[in-house]
C-alpha cells in the first residue's frame, strides 16, 4: 500500500506531456483506463489497438469513456432506458 507523500513510478498509459502531480489529476492517454481517480492501476483497453476508435478516451475526467459509454474498459453503452448493451 502506498504511503501518503510517497513517490511512485508513473504507470504506462499516463500522458508524458501532462502527467499531473497527484493521483486525482493524473491524465491518461487515449486507449487506457482506470477504475477511478484514486487508482494507480492503469490498463490498456482491449480495443486500444484499433487506432482512434477506442471507447477509452483518456484525459483527466472521472469517466475516461467516450460520451455514451460506461463500465470497465468503456465496454457498455449507457442507455437512458436503464438497459445496458455492449459496445462493439
Amino acid at each position: 500500500m502506498d504511503k501518503e507523500g510517497e513517490c511512485i513510478k508513473k504507470p504506462d498509459g499516463v500522458n508524458d506531456e501532462n502527467p499531473g502531480s497527484t493521483l486525482d489529476d493524473m491524465e491518461l492517454e487515449k486507449g487506457y483506463f482506470r477504475l477511478n481517480n484514486h487508482s494507480i492501476d492503469v490498463r490498456a483497453c482491449p480495443d486500444s489497438g484499433y487506432g482512434n476508435t477506442s471507447g477509452c478516451v483518456g484525459g483527466r475526467a472521472a469517466n475516461p469513456c467516450a460520451p455514451g459509454l460506461v463500465g470497465i474498459y468503456c465496454r457498455e453503452c449507457d442507455r437512458t432506458d436503464g438497459r445496458l448493451v455492449y459496445y462493439k
